[in-house]
C-alpha cells in the first residue's frame, strides 16, 4: 500500500513536471535581441531583421521604380536620335539629287554650248529660217534698194553706234551712186557679186545676235538654277562686273567703228578729188579700176573686222564658260563637302545609337533581375508572414496550457 501510495503520489509530481519540460523544451530556441531587447524564436527571427526586411524591399521597389524611368528616358532618346538620323538621311538625299542635276546641267551646258531647251532651239530654228529668207529676198531685189534694206536691217546691237552705222550706210550709198553714175552699165553687172560678198558681214552679224541671245537665256537660267546659292552681294558684284565688261566692249568696238568711218571717209574725199592724168578715157578707166579695188578693199577690211569682233565675242563666250564651269565645280565641291560632312554625322549618330541600345539592353536586363529578386523578397516575406502567424498560434496554445 505504502509503495503504491508512493507511486500514486510520485506520478502527479511527474504528470506535473511534464508541462513544464516541453514548456522548457519550447522555450530554448528563443533568443534575446541585443537591438530592441526583446525575445522572439529562432524560426521566426527578430523584429529588427523583419524591419529590415521590409525596408529592402521598399528600396527595391524604389530601384526597380527608377530604374523603369531611366528605361523610359533612353527610349525617348533613342527615337529622338532615330528621328535625327532620318531627317540626315533625307537631307543627304535631297543633297545627292540636287547635286546629280546640277551636274547633269552643266554637263548639257557644256556639250550643247547654250541653254539646251527645245523651246529655245525653236526659237533659233525660226530666227535662222527667218534670216535666210531675208537673204533670198535681198538677193532678188535690185542693187539701188539692197543698201536701203541693208541699212535697215544692220541694227547694232548697242544704242551707241546708231549713228556710226548710219553715216557709214549713207556713205556707201553716195559711193555706190557716184561709181554707177561714173562707170554705168559695165558696173551694174559686177554689183551682183559685191552685194553677194556683202551677205556675208549680215550673216555674220546675224550669228552675234544669235549668240547673245543664247548667251542672255544661259545667264537667266545659270543665275535661276543658282538663286539659293549665291547671296545678293554676290549677284551684284558679278552684274557690276559683267556691266563693265560689256561698257569696255562697247567701247572698243566703238573705237573700231569710228577708226573704220575714217579711213572710209578718206577713202571717199581721195576718189571725189579729181585725178591729174590728161587723157579722158585713160582718165574713166583709172578711176573705174581704182574704185572697184578700193571697194574690195573696203569689203575684205570690214570682212576682217567684223571677223575680229566675231572671235573677241567668241572668246569672251568662252571665258565666260569658263567662268560659269568653274563656279558650278566650286558649287559641286561644297555640295560634296556638305554630303561628306552629313555622312560623317549620321555614322557618328548611328554609332550612338547603337551604344545606346547596348546600354538600354544592359538596363532592361538589370531590370528583369531586380524584378526577379524582388519576387524572391515578395515571397521570403510571405513565407515569413506565414511562420510568424503559425508561432503565433504556438505562442497562444503555450499560454493557455501555462494558464
Amino acid at each position: 500500500m505504502v509503495g503504491a501510495a508512493r507511486a500514486s503520489s510520485s506520478r502527479p509530481k511527474s504528470a506535473a513536471r511534464g508541462p513544464e519540460r516541453s514548456c522548457s523544451q519550447e522555450r530554448k530556441p528563443h533568443a534575446f535581441c541585443s537591438v530592441c531587447g526583446g525575445r522572439a524564436p529562432l524560426q521566426r527571427g527578430c523584429c529588427c531583421s523583419n524591419n529590415n526586411k521590409h525596408n529592402d524591399l521598399s528600396l527595391l521597389e524604389d530601384a526597380a521604380a527608377s530604374l523603369s524611368q531611366q528605361v523610359r528616358i533612353l527610349q525617348r532618346i533613342a527615337r529622338c536620335q532615330a528621328e535625327d538620323i532620318a531627317e540626315l538621311a533625307a537631307d543627304k538625299q535631297k543633297s545627292i539629287t540636287l547635286l546629280s542635276v546640277r551636274r547633269r546641267r552643266s554637263f548639257e551646258l557644256l556639250a550643247q554650248g547654250g541653254p539646251g531647251e527645245p523651246q529655245q532651239q525653236q526659237q533659233q530654228q525660226q530666227q535662222r529660217q527667218q534670216q535666210q529668207q531675208q537673204q533670198q529676198r535681198q538677193q532678188q531685189q535690185p542693187i539701188g534698194t539692197f543698201r536701203a534694206s541693208s541699212a535697215e536691217r544692220r541694227r547694232p546691237a548697242r544704242g551707241g553706234a546708231v549713228w556710226l552705222e548710219d553715216k557709214d550706210n549713207h556713205n556707201y550709198n553716195y559711193d555706190y551712186n557716184y561709181n554707177n553714175h561714173q562707170n554705168g552699165p559695165s558696173h551694174s553687172q559686177q554689183s551682183p557679186l559685191s552685194s553677194q560678198q556683202r551677205l556675208s558681214p549680215l550673216s555674220l552679224s546675224a550669228e552675234v545676235e544669235r549668240l547673245r541671245a543664247e548667251l542672255s537665256v544661259w545667264r537667266r537660267e545659270a543665275s535661276a538654277a543658282s538663286s539659293s546659292a549665291p547671296s545678293a552681294a554676290g549677284e551684284a558684284e558679278l552684274s557690276e562686273k559683267r556691266r563693265r565688261a560689256e561698257g569696255q566692249q562697247w567701247q572698243t568696238d566703238r573705237a573700231v567703228l569710228q577708226k573704220c568711218l575714217a579711213e572710209a571717209q578718206k577713202k571717199h574725199r581721195q576718189l571725189r578729188a579729181p585725178p591729174p592724168t590728161p587723157g579722158l578715157g585713160l582718165e574713166r578707166a583709172w578711176t573705174r579700176e581704182e574704185v572697184e579695188s578700193a571697194w574690195l578693199e573696203e569689203e575684205a577690211y570690214l570682212e576682217k573686222h567684223q571677223t575680229s569682233l566675231m572671235k573677241q565675242r567668241a572668246a569672251s563666250l568662252r571665258r565666260e564658260a569658263e567662268d560659269e564651269g568653274r563656279r558650278l565645280q566650286a558649287e559641286t565641291a561644297n555640295v560634296a563637302d556638305e554630303i561628306a560632312l552629313a555622312e560623317r554625322r549620321l555614322a557618328v549618330e548611328t554609332e550612338l545609337g547603337l551604344v545606346q541600345q547596348a546600354q538600354l539592353k544592359s538596363l532592361r536586363d538589370t531590370a528583369a533581375a531586380l524584378r526577379v529578386q524582388v519576387q524572391q523578397v515578395k515571397l521570403e516575406n510571405s513565407q515569413l508572414k506565414a511562420s510568424l502567424e503559425r508561432n503565433q498560434d504556438i505562442l497562444v496554445r503555450l499560454r493557455q496550457s501555462i494558464g
